[in-house]
């Protein structure tokens, strides 16, 4: 695969882990790291989602920061109910031992990791591989 294209799904309050995320990848992917995810100050109207479907829609695997406080995420809600609707493989990534995360991400996630970069960086290339073999994602998975 030439590239990876990620979509990091965050809300306000967790610059710090998607920042953390990006740099994860960055340094382990280089330049085949193509950073899918949207500003949050894009967020101000609805017009977000309109730019989220399209980065959604473009990229390999999207990336969440699974806090408790994504459960009650407008912005990251909307972003994983699309992103399993279009098939798209969805990786939970938990910043610190310990934390509890969301359920609704553990019911839409297909992969789980912890917060180090190499783990990160090959659930990434790993989900995006078998993306890319072909078909929808998430029919395959769950034997559709």
């Amino acid at each position: 695969m030439a590239e990876y294209k990620v979509f990091i799904s965050h809300s306000h309050g967790q610059d710090q882990y998607y920042e953390g995320v990006r740099c994860f990848l960055k340094e382990r992917l280089g330049k085949k790291f193509r950073d899918k995810s949207i500003d949050l100050s894009r967020r101000v109207d609805d017009s977000w989602k309109r730019v989220a479907k399209t980065r959604i829609d473009t990229c390999d695997v999207v990336v969440v920061i699974d806090k408790p406080s994504a459960t009650h995420s407008r912005a990251i809600t909307f972003e994983l109910e699309y992103a399993k609707k279009r098939q798209k493989p969805i990786l939970a990534v938990t910043p610190r031992e310990g934390d509890r995360g969301s359920r609704f991400v553990k019911r839409v996630t297909n992969d789980r990791c912890d917060w180090n970069s190499q783990h990160i960086a090959d659930a990434v290339i790993e989900l995006a591989r078998r993306n890319q073999s072909g078909g929808g994602f998430w029919s395959r998975l769950i034997g559709g």
